[in-house]
């Protein structure tokens, strides 16, 4: 088993040869492989550490598939199994967020929905994001831009940035985006920026329109943005730019 899945499992590497399966078969991205051998290993009595581990690999596949029903089913059995699961921060946050809606629901129905206390397994509140950025309008230029955000709510960030070009800039920046339930997200960000000269300062806003992919522990960015600036004389009042980057979860390292 690889490092990989020991991090994402909760329980010592399963013994039974079924379940051993199944685990190899999500470690080599054979999911289709991951079901018929998990069937087979419930046809006989089960450790509650491998039937724990036999419901997390049902989760992982389901969660290859977007089988939605399927991971929330995989989740519930969980729970039912161990009131205090919680999922380990590197399965990213998109199943973070599933499993959360799963146990809140779980919670909501109990007849005491406090009497179960669990880690919080929330998804990374604190976003750092690097980004190059292409001017397409004259000057021609090229440059970069270092962010960090904080989730205020489910689909707004707020924070600071630094932007790096000819000259430096600070920047605030709010971010709108879907919740982190969706692999896909469009985004918007709306940034009021200063950029800083000798004797002389530009001020203005930007806003940047573009998606994210969740990759690894983070998610790639690609977008378009647009700026216009109170500026000085030699520094270009407005912009065209294209941008490509990454943003990291640092919780979920």
């Amino acid at each position: 088993m690889s490092l990989w899945l020991a991090l994402l499992l909760s329980a010592a590497p399963p013994t039974d040869p079924d379940v051993a399966a199944a685990a190899t078969a999500v470690d080599e991205g054979r999911f289709e492989a991951v079901l018929p051998a998990l069937a087979r290993a419930r046809t006989h009595p089960l450790s509650p550490d491998e039937q724990l581990t036999g419901y997390e690999l049902e989760a992982f596949t389901a969660a290859a598939f977007d089988d939605l029903a399927a991971e929330r089913q995989a989740f519930a059995a969980l729970l039912e199994l161990k009131p205090d699961y919680a999922l380990p921060r590197r399965a990213g946050p998109k199943m973070q967020e599933v499993f959360l809606e799963v146990r809140a629901a779980r919670r909501a129905a109990a007849p005491n929905p406090q009497a179960e206390v669990t880690p919080d397994t929330s998804p990374s509140r604190l976003h750092v994001a690097a980004v190059a950025l292409v001017q397409v309008t004259a000057p021609r230029a090229v440059g970069a831009d270092v962010s960090a955000t904080f989730r205020t709510f489910s689909v707004l960030d707020l924070g600071l940035g630094l932007a790096i070009g000819r000259t430096l800039g600070a920047e605030l920046v709010a971010d709108l985006h879907l919740p982190v339930s969706w692999r896909v997200r469009p985004f918007l960000q709306l940034r009021g920026l200063a950029f800083f000269s000798p004797g002389a300062v530009a001020w203005g806003g930007a806003a940047w329109l573009g998606g994210s992919l969740e990759l690894g522990t983070g998610r790639a960015l690609v977008g378009l943005g647009g700026e216009l600036y109170r500026a000085p004389a030699g520094f270009a009042s407005q912009s065209l730019l294209v941008l490509v980057g990454y943003a990291l979860d640092p919780g979920a390292l």
